[in-house]
C-alpha cells in the first residue's frame, strides 16, 4: 500500500504542472479521479478491509491534501469509498452476466 501511496504522491506533481498549464478545478478532478483515485481502488474490496488505522490514517490524509491542493471538488475518505466499492460489487454480482454469480445462493 505504501508503495501505491508513493506512485500517488509523484502523480500529484503532474497534477500540479497541469494546474500550472491552465486547466479548471473540474478537469483536474477528472484527471484526479483517473490517475489517482483509479489506482487506490484496484483490488481495494481485497486488501481495504485489512488496512490498519496508520495506512488508513495517511491515505485519508493524501485525500485531504489533494483537496486542499484544489485537485479535487471533494474530500474522499477511505471508508466511503471502501463502502461505495463494496455495494457497487454486491450489486454488479447479482446480475447473470456476472462471473460470481454463480457461487450465490439461490433466491428464495
Amino acid at each position: 500500500m505504501l508503495i501505491v501511496l508513493t506512485l500517488c504522491s509523484q502523480r500529484i506533481f503532474l497534477l500540479k504542472r497541469l494546474r500550472d498549464q491552465g486547466l479548471n478545478y473540474r478537469q483536474l478532478d477528472t484527471v484526479f479521479q483517473a490517475i489517482v483515485v483509479s489506482r487506490i481502488l484496484y483490488a481495494f474490496l481485497g486488501w481495504g478491509p485489512f488496512l490498519n488505522k496508520e495506512l488508513t490514517g495517511r491515505i485519508n490524509a493524501f485525500f485531504k491534501r489533494a483537496y486542499r491542493y484544489g485537485f479535487t471538488t471533494k474530500i474522499i475518505e477511505v471508508t466511503s469509498l471502501l463502502d461505495d466499492a463494496s455495494k457497487d460489487l454486491f450489486c454488479n454480482m447479482q446480475k447473470a452476466h456476472h462471473c460470481l454469480f454463480g457461487i450465490l445462493p439461490a433466491e428464495k
